[in-house]
């Protein structure tokens, strides 16, 4: 048998190294390079923000020179860059003549955090202790609870469903107002729905006994809702009074330091003798002395002297 056939050796041609390539970045001009900062925004012309409160006020009502003005200011100039607009004024006129670009504004201006038993220590307290010696004290008469300032009503939402919890341990069911200045938070307030976020921290007994599971979330039951009132207020204006429990909670902070504390003052006199106020937990009242209110322990304050208003 013959030998197989050899191919000749083909001459070997050395590959050449892969060229070395700069990364990506550094091929756009600039790159690598610290970003520039953004560009700082136009002074307003003189008057610009008070005319826009006051535009705002006769629109809507909402009086946001009672706000802390740097927290508003940035708000309200970042909705008129969005916008196109070059002034609040120009901003202004927009809102004027676009109901669907005033409700979007409404709704950005004011606060809209929630959450069903939010800060649930607090709840606990109110379950154990300010709700019994409330009713003890009222003397067989309905306990009038206020949530002020109460957004889309997971706070109020809360109260009912610790009552209804309670039972037999509170002499009478309580009354529950829920108020907030935004017309479109009381409109979801009234609907009781919640999603998988607000509930986040919510006992899961509790939710599933007094609400029901829906796609994305949680809705009221009617126990719930029939307990419950809501009604658009201006904390500023109100005319509530005779109450015996009010949450006011992560609101004043919001405010300059001024209206905070004529916030506080009406609050308080819209207190029963020996009800209650409950703070935010990063909230405080300097001298709540001044305004007939004694601190019971950290953020809650009872009415001491109704003769002080």
């Amino acid at each position: 048998m013959s030998d197989p056939i050899k191919k000749p050796d083909r001459p070997r041609v050395p590959i050449p190294p892969a060229p070395t390539r700069a990364p990506i970045n550094s091929r756009v001009p600039g790159a690598g390079l610290p970003l520039p900062a953004p560009e700082p925004l136009k002074p307003l012309p003189p008057g610009d923000f008070e005319n826009f409160c006051k535009g705002v006020k006769d629109l809507l009502g909402v009086d946001l020179s009672l706000y802390k003005r740097k927290q508003m200011e940035r708000r309200a100039r970042g909705l008129a860059s969005r916008n196109h607009a070059e002034t609040l004024t120009e901003y202004l006129h927009m809102l004027q003549k676009d109901a669907i670009l005033l409700d979007r504004f409404m709704e950005r201006m004011t606060i809209t955090v929630s959450q069903l038993w939010r800060n649930t220590d607090i709840f606990d307290a109110i379950e154990q202790e300010i709700l019994p010696e409330l009713d003890a004290r009222a003397d067989g008469r309905k306990l009038k609870l206020w949530s002020a300032g109460c957004s889309y009503g997971a706070e109020p939402h809360t109260l009912a469903a610790i009552c209804l919890e309670m039972g037999n341990k509170l002499s009478r069911t309580p009354q529950i107002k829920g108020t907030d200045i935004n017309p479109r938070m009381i409109e979801r307030a009234r609907r009781g729905h919640f999603s998988e976020e607000d509930a986040r921290d919510a006992p899961p007994r509790l939710l599933q006994k007094y609400f029901d599971k829906v796609p994305g979330g949680w809705v009221a039951k009617p126990s719930i809702k029939q307990l419950l009132t809501f009604k658009v207020e201006d904390l500023f204006a109100s005319k509530t009074d005779a109450v015996d429990l009010i949450l006011f909670r992560n609101v004043a902070i919001h405010f300059e330091r001024e209206r905070r504390d004529q916030v506080h003052e009406i609050l308080a006199r819209a207190l029963m003798p020996g009800g209650i106020l409950v703070l935010g937990s990063t909230e405080m009242i300097v001298n709540p002395s001044a305004i007939g209110l004694e601190r019971v322990r950290p953020f809650v304050f009872r009415k001491v002297d109704q003769e002080a208003f």
